[in-house]
């Protein structure tokens, strides 16, 4: 299992209860956080969307999206960031040149894609199990360039990769139970991961603003 999958999974058992969520005054907790994104592993799973795959998201920032980034680390697969203010012909270009087959989003407005749309909401409300067993997979996401000398470029990002940041982070700049990060980078940005996964090492809580 994935280090940062492992770091979440021992919040959960040891404060299931504290507050991992702060949005628009709502809170979500350890435990609520880790039950509904086992529910999207588990479907991911049953629908072989799994192992080593590239799943999309497609949403602003937003419980949501951590919901589905984790979801998607369950089941051994890489997040693939793409921002809602993307035009479809650039998104279409990365669904196929990440060969994914599906791309998760949380509206219920159909984007025109050339994959198969995933509204979370139905996911996360539906009868799936709230329980996954992990499945390690080598690679946490892949980050596309900016493309502005060309065609943008895939960067295949490990979990040894994102791990090895993480590490140092909280080696220098130490998170306590009383601690909280900001999403404030959009996460087709690599400075995201900090604040994505970062509250998780020492308990702390991600506000998004």
């Amino acid at each position: 299992m994935s280090n940062v999958l492992v770091k979440f999974k021992d919040r959960v058992s040891q404060i299931p209860e504290a507050t991992a969520i702060i949005y628009e005054g709502q809170e979500m907790t350890y435990k609520e956080l880790d039950e509904l994104s086992s529910k999207l592993a588990n479907y991911l799973h049953e629908n072989n969307y799994s192992k080593n795959a590239f799943i999309p998201i497609y949403m602003p920032p937003c419980p949501e999206m951590i919901i589905s980034i984790l979801g998607v680390l369950k089941v051994g697969a890489a997040y693939l960031p793409i921002s809602t203010e993307y035009p479809v012909n650039r998104i279409n270009m990365l669904l196929e040149d990440s060969n994914s087959q599906i791309i998760i989003k949380n509206t219920s407005n159909l984007l025109n894609l050339n994959v198969k749309e995933i509204d979370i909401r139905n996911i996360i409300t539906s009868d799936y199990s709230d329980s996954f067993n992990e499945i390690d997979g080598e690679l946490a996401y892949l980050m596309y360039t900016s493309g502005s000398t060309g065609k943008p470029k895939g960067v295949r990002v490990t979990h040894s990769n994102l791990e090895y940041i993480l590490n140092n982070m909280q080696k220098y700049y130490s998170v306590s139970r009383d601690d909280k990060y900001i999403l404030s980078t959009p996460f087709t940005f690599d400075v995201s991961v900090v604040e994505i996964f970062g509250w998780i090492y020492g308990g702390g809580a991600l506000v998004i603003p």
